[in-house]
């Protein structure tokens, strides 16, 4: 399941750049929850989050992994950057994902945190 989790944590960095939303989808289970970031309306169901991501991989730049992916069971934390073309400037968010995976390694939860303490603009 590990190697399952790691894949699915690399497709979605490296979705992104592409503007590949169904690889991003092809990661999440019908059932599935997005909170982005912690504290806001949870997305829930596959439709909405795809919305959601659709929106999304349109603004985002490019992902890009800081540090090593953590597994532990059926999750992953993983701490990234996120870099977004603005009109004028750029803005990167440091956000922590955490991503809760079913046993069939499609992702149930995705939490993502991150807050105006993580955002930079130049």
């Amino acid at each position: 399941m590990d190697k399952i989790i790691e894949n699915a944590v690399h497709t979605y960095i490296n979705a992104f750049e592409r503007n590949a939303i169904e690889d991003i989808m092809g990661i999440y289970a019908e059932e599935c929850r997005v909170e982005d970031p912690v504290g806001s309306q949870p997305i829930i169901g596959k439709d909405a989050v795809r919305d959601f991501y659709t929106k999304s991989v349109d603004l985002v730049v490019k992902l890009e992994l800081e540090s090593q992916i953590r597994i532990v069971d059926q999750q992953a934390a993983f701490a990234f950057k996120v870099e977004i073309q603005m009109p004028t400037e750029k803005m990167y968010i440091y956000p922590i994902d955490i991503m809760v995976f079913n046993n069939s390694g499609k992702v149930i939860s995705m939490q993502a945190y991150w807050g105006q303490y993580n955002t930079i603009s130049n």
